[in-house]
């Protein structure tokens, strides 16, 4: 909203008697007079965006009986392929308590307890009608416990679903619900206080024209839905004039209605009605009152004593400046990691980001800037772009609208070129990063026509334990007209054999060379160690696997393939010789191609795992430790 102040007359500038503090110092005294509030339970309605104080365990097996993945028939795979009797139907809900013997069948969906004596499910997609009512033909042989979800597959009785410090989002709340959590411990919301002041400001009701010199407060609007947006409990206290008196007894007020953070906008530079520094010395201590940085140079952090329940603490009290672009900047630079480590986050910092700029940016010689820029994927570069928001002035708010990052710009002399790989905190939500195109953009390549299938995944937290991703390659799967099943099987077997816990995430492309290459590089480019794909490794037209690796990828690795190909064959699969599965690395992640077969991908998994780990040590990549399930080749160290 706000005004530069105007200045005394006087002879020469009066000298700040406050020292000037770098951004990194601003964070590390704040944090270190910040500390996690007291814990509450809430009902599981109330849990979104609060942060767990407990862990939270699974109290039984999820499933509790072994049920089928798929819609088909459940057998007894010894029978092998052939024409049964169908005895019944199991369904998920609503099972007829019907068992199975040799020589018959039961129809069973998806998520249905399987049938007393089946030991496996052949999909529907692998049947024909019989050759009367009642009666189904299997036309592929099932292998045990094909298509079967396993007791405690996806929750076992006791293993921790969630960890205390995580915060609760939609499938949190989920996963609480499965397990039958109906209320959790979290940490406290802060209550946050936020006033501006100033006498030249007037609420958003104020009825046009406005008198001259007067104009609307927009910053305490907008740092009330930025503190609500994170999960505090906001406080409005409204506009305060410029009067000692005035912010005294709003002060009073905050103190009163027991808030955590009090927030204020304006009032904090060297004016002769900039009265909120003189409080806040009168009232308590004044940790720092400007900051080398810009936008937001007289950002001002102090903490007053108080009583709270009848016990001492300490209200944090951030100055922010008036203008409304140094506002925000300096609330999500210095007081959001606050109110996150009040809510009980265990790294409240932003997130970096390495990112690209789209043109060439004039660096300021006197102070480090904050740019606000839109991030958005460039899939001709495989990388995220920085697109300016326009004018950076800090009283043009619009250069905030559509902005989800901020670019840590050097303080120095000269131009920062287009096409410079730079850092970027996240300020904002990256899934909205394409809703509003910028001129700039055409300062870098146009991207291809958008693609029928879901955006590239591009990690953008810090990744707290190995990544492995899965890539499922097929035009059906990716047109929604079936399920996919062979991308949750490599998920499945992968945590069987291994004992490091790892991260895994899918995505699924159509049989096209470039969309499979770039998901390949995607992935290689988040940081993931082990890429999977399944899928388009035969002789079909279509299947262009190995060619889209090959383009993307620095060695390969033939042995993989060979011996995949050897179990399979071994295994009495004769048309295994037609298959063209390879290895080959990008950088340090090595990339795995498995065949599309269900059946086929635990086979080739149990062939090549005992070598996975001991690539990835060469690779550079994380260690990765076997879970015994497979024995793990890894020769000792001379």
């Amino acid at each position: 909203h706000h005004r530069g102040r105007r200045p005394m007359m006087a002879a020469a500038a009066p000298a700040s008697p406050w020292p000037m503090i770098s951004i990194a110092e601003a964070n590390k005294i704040s944090l270190e007079h910040t500390s996690p509030l007291e814990l509450e339970e809430r009902k599981l309605q109330n849990l979104l965006e609060c942060v767990l104080a407990e862990d939270v365990v699974a109290p039984e097996d999820v499933p509790s009986v072994p049920t089928s993945i798929m819609d088909g028939y459940a057998v007894v795979s010894s029978d092998g392929a052939g024409e049964f009797n169908i005895v019944g139907s199991s369904r998920a809900g609503a099972s007829e308590g019907v068992s199975v013997s040799a020589g018959s069948v039961c129809y069973i969906t998806t998520g249905a307890p399987l049938p007393a004596g089946a030991d496996a499910v052949v999909m529907v997609e692998e049947t024909l009608p019989g050759s009367s009512e009642g009666r189904v033909k299997i036309s592929k042989a099932a292998k045990p416990r094909q298509n079967v979800r396993e007791v405690g597959s996806d929750m076992a009785t006791g293993e921790r679903v969630l960890a205390a410090g995580e915060r609760i989002g939609a499938a949190e709340i989920g996963l609480l619900a499965t397990v039958g959590v109906a209320a959790a411990k979290v940490f406290s919301r802060p209550k946050v206080a936020i006033m501006s002041t100033g006498d030249e400001l007037a609420d958003v009701t104020a009825s046009s024209p406005l008198t001259p010199g007067i104009i609307r407060d927009s910053n305490r609007n907008m740092l009330l839905a930025a503190c609500e947006k994170l999960g505090a409990e906001v406080i409005d206290m409204g506009i305060v004039n410029d009067n000692s008196q005035a912010l005294e007894q709003a002060l009073d007020k905050v103190i009163g209605q027991g808030a955590n953070m009090l927030i204020t906008s304006g009032g904090v530079s060297m004016g002769d009605r900039d009265l909120v520094k003189p409080l806040l010395e009168r009232r308590g201590k004044i940790h720092f009152g400007r900051v080398l940085m810009k936008p937001g140079k007289p950002l001002t952090f102090a903490t007053i004593d108080v009583k709270r329940s009848n016990k001492d603490c300490s209200l944090l009290v951030f100055g922010l400046p008036g203008n409304p672009v140094s506002a925000l900047v300096t609330f999500h630079l210095v007081v959001e990691p606050c109110l996150r480590k009040m809510m009980g986050v265990k790294d409240p910092s932003l997130r970096r980001l390495r990112v690209k700029t789209t043109q060439n940016i004039t660096l300021d010689p006197q102070r480090p800037e904050y740019y606000r820029v839109s991030l958005q994927w460039d899939d001709g570069q495989a990388c995220l772009v920085a697109v300016s928001t326009g004018g950076q002035r800090s009283s043009r708010l619009l250069s905030m609208r559509s902005a989800n990052a901020l670019l840590e710009l050097p303080q120095a002399s000269g131009d920062l070129p287009a096409g410079s790989f730079v850092s970027a905190l996240l300020i904002g939500d990256l899934s909205f990063s394409d809703r509003i195109a910028s001129k700039l953009t055409l300062a870098v390549p146009p991207p291809p026509p958008p693609l029928p299938l879901a955006p590239p995944f591009t990690y953008t937290g810090k990744a707290s334990k190995p990544m492995i991703g899965v890539l499922t390659v097929s035009d059906r799967a990716s047109r929604g007209q079936y399920e996919d099943v062979s991308g949750p099987l490599i998920v499945e077997v992968m945590r069987e054999y291994l004992a490091t816990d790892c991260e895994f995430v899918c995505r699924m492309v159509p049989d096209e060379v470039d969309l499979i290459a770039n998901a390949i590089r995607d992935f290689a480019l988040a940081g993931c160690a082990l890429v999977c794909s399944t899928g388009g490794t035969g002789p079909a037209i279509r299947d262009v696997t190995p060619e889209a690796m090959m383009k993307v990828c620095d060695k390969v690795y033939d042995g993989f393939g060979e011996l995949m190909r050897r179990r399979s064959l071994e295994e009495g699969v004769p048309t295994a010789i037609l298959s063209r599965q390879l290895a080959a690395s990008i950088g340090k992640t090595l990339v795995l191609n498995l065949p599309g077969k269900p059946n086929a991908i635990r086979t080739c998994l149990d062939a090549v795992f005992p070598a996975i780990p001991y690539c990835l040590d060469l690779l550079g990549g994380p260690s990765l430790q076997g879970s015994g399930r497979v024995q793990v080749f890894r020769p000792q160290a001379k």
